[in-house]
């Protein structure tokens, strides 16, 4: 679950930064276009008002007397409206407009070869020639708005279509991170699983990752100095075990002899005890060495099993009597998860035995407290116990050395939440084995 949520995280973080540089380019894009779009319709405006100022000045000649005056053409209210015509600071036409745009005009005259703007109207001054002197002056105006609106519109539009990118960025990217993803949560996942399993698979060129050769060989180190670690941790257990062997059988000897002599000794019980369960460890911690090793196949019965472990009402189904783990591994499995029940049940344990696929599922199943959701991998760390309180002298050991056995025999141990549990209350713990 951790790693399907760290996986959506990166892509997420992936996504949004690709969709911010997309925005970001965009948005670039966008203001260049709005400032080239504004620069040539602008452009297009005095070119037209150009246009105008020239088609009214042709009609402007000048009079026997000298003045300027106006020769009727068809007529053409536009221009007419949009046109003055002054000699010298008198004006012989007016256009139309509020006194603002007169005001405009007037001063237009004044500087030929200029432009103004007022208001939505643009406005542009060219001088009438005589001889080549100037003798008059023609001011012609164009409206801005139909300008303005092409602006607006086209800036609508490509706000709307740079929304549409992103959004249909956003969707790309997510599909592409998570695809370039893929590879890399497999890998993830597999060397999880060679890091508690399999220590010496590797990826190598074989695999498929031909993208990700950098990760795959840093991986395959990492899975190098793992596996030399686990190989000294079980030399060094089976080492231990196989040497404490011997000084724990003499102590178990003379308690022996010393409950002879004194059977009402409570401190010859206790250490009688106390080596019995030492005993017990170093019998595990064996087992596991040799199972990792390779040097305990075998099959057994499961239900011979649970009943030398005091279960023999145990509900084992017909194709999952037969496990593939030898007697004395399958016992070790059990035999603390047992105990556990045993320990914290109010009334009653129930075991159950079913074929799941290609493995044997056994479930036990205590109505006690339960254990709660963020101590049920916890309790399968080597020492530690959820309640030291409870007055049970164990030294939390049995649950990590049950599991590491299954996972050697390619099985696992694990503890269900509460709502995947086969009861309502209480505590169960499935243990996976491989089928014989």
């Amino acid at each position: 679950m951790s790693d399907r949520r760290g996986a959506r995280t990166l892509r997420g973080r992936v996504s949004a930064f690709g969709v911010l540089v997309i925005a970001c380019w965009l948005v670039l894009l966008i203001a260049g276009f709005d400032v080239v779009l504004g620069s040539v319709l602008h452009q297009q405006a005095d070119s037209a008002l150009q246009t105008r100022a020239e088609a009214a000045a042709s009609t402007v000649v000048p009079s026997a007397d000298g003045s300027a005056q106006v020769v009727e053409t068809d007529s053409d209210p536009t221009l007419d409206a949009n046109t003055w015509v002054y000699q010298g600071a008198r004006a012989i036409e007016r256009g139309s407009g509020s006194p603002q745009v007169q005001h405009a005009a007037d001063l237009r005259a004044a500087a030929p070869g200029s432009y103004a703007t007022t208001g939505s109207l643009r406005l542009y001054s060219t001088p009438v020639a005589r001889n080549g002197k100037p003798f008059a002056v023609v001011v012609a105006s164009i409206n801005l708005t139909p300008y303005e609106h092409a602006t607006k519109v086209a800036m609508s539009g490509t706000a709307l279509l740079a929304v549409l990118a992103v959004a249909g960025a956003w969707v790309v990217l997510r599909i592409t991170a998570a695809r370039a993803l893929r590879p890399v949560q497999a890998m993830s996942a597999q060397a999880a699983a060679w890091s508690e399993r399999a220590h010496t698979d590797r990826f190598g060129r074989h695999q498929g990752y031909h993208e990700l050769d950098t990760l795959a060989h840093h991986l395959d180190a990492l899975l190098d100095r793992l596996a030399a670690v686990l190989r000294h941790e079980r030399q060094l257990s089976g080492e231990l075990s196989h040497e404490l062997r011997t000084p724990l059988s003499r102590i178990t000897s003379e308690a022996d002899l010393l409950l002879r002599r004194s059977p009402d000794c409570p401190e010859a019980s206790a250490i009688h005890a106390a080596a019995a369960s030492m005993s017990t460890i170093l019998e595990t911690l064996l087992s596991t060495a040799r199972l990792e090793t390779g040097l305990l196949p075998g099959t057994c019965l499961l239900p011979d099993v649970l009943a030398e472990l005091g279960r023999p009402d145990s509900a084992v189904e017909p194709d999952a009597d037969l496990v593939g783990v030898d007697a004395a591994v399958a016992s070790r499995i059990l035999a603390p998860i047992l105990d556990n029940a045993d320990r914290y049940a109010v009334t009653t344990v129930v075991i159950t035995a079913r074929r799941a696929g290609s493995s044997i599922t056994v479930d036990v199943h205590d109505d006690g407290t339960g254990i709660a959701d963020d101590l049920l991998e916890r309790v399968f760390e080597p020492g530690f116990r959820a309640d030291p309180a409870d007055g049970h002298d164990g030294g939390g050991l049995g649950l990590p050395l049950a599991r590491r056995l299954a996972r050697a025999a390619d099985g696992d141990v694990t503890v269900l939440p509460a709502g995947d549990a086969t009861g309502t209350t209480g505590t169960t713990v499935r243990v996976t084995l491989p089928p014989g």
